[in-house]
């Protein structure tokens, strides 16, 4: 790192404002790619392929029917891995996973809110078992994405934050 000569204080005051710029920037540089990045591996999450009441393994359309199947029972089973994934059936939750609101939140403080816009994207998250507002009962488990999501992307947000700190202080 290059060191700066600095003498008077007016001149340390502009270097201190300076830097403080510098590192606000890179904060918010990470705010905004560390969501994309958040975002894409939360994408990753989903799966299209699922198993049918046979077992046989298939990739679920966008109507939640099979693909090639004309009519027939809609996919209600775990998927292939065995793992709780959640299945892409139209596509919409996963496409409305994105980077919202990115704002300041204090001086060289930001903040934005990442995640999908469609309302049930936290029922498939964490699940739902008990009765709804029309009073229909649901034992619904929890499809995770957006957690194990964001534990794919830690190792690249860590890097990114170290290499926005170093960028801000060359």
């Amino acid at each position: 790192m290059p060191s700066v000569i600095v003498s008077g204080v007016k001149e340390v005051n502009a270097s201190i404002d300076h830097l403080m710029l510098k590192m606000s920037e890179a904060a918010r540089n990470t705010v905004v790619k560390g969501g994309a990045i958040v975002a894409k591996a939360a994408k990753e999450e989903f799966t299209e392929l699922a198993v049918n009441s046979k077992g046989e393994a298939r990739i679920v359309g966008g109507d939640g029917r099979f693909r090639g199947e004309r009519s027939g029972a809609k996919y209600r089973g775990p998927n292939i891995s065995g793992m709780s994934r959640p299945h892409a059936r139209t596509g919409k939750l996963r496409t409305s996973i994105g980077v919202h609101e990115v704002s300041q939140v204090g001086p060289g403080r930001w903040m934005s809110k990442t995640g999908p816009t469609m309302a049930y994207g936290r029922r498939v998250e964490m699940g739902f078992h008990g009765q709804d507002s029309k009073r229909r009962n649901y034992d619904q488990p929890g499809y995770p994405y957006m957690a194990p999501g964001f534990e794919k992307a830690r190792p690249e947000l860590e890097a990114l934050y170290m290499d926005e700190v170093r960028k801000a202080m060359e």
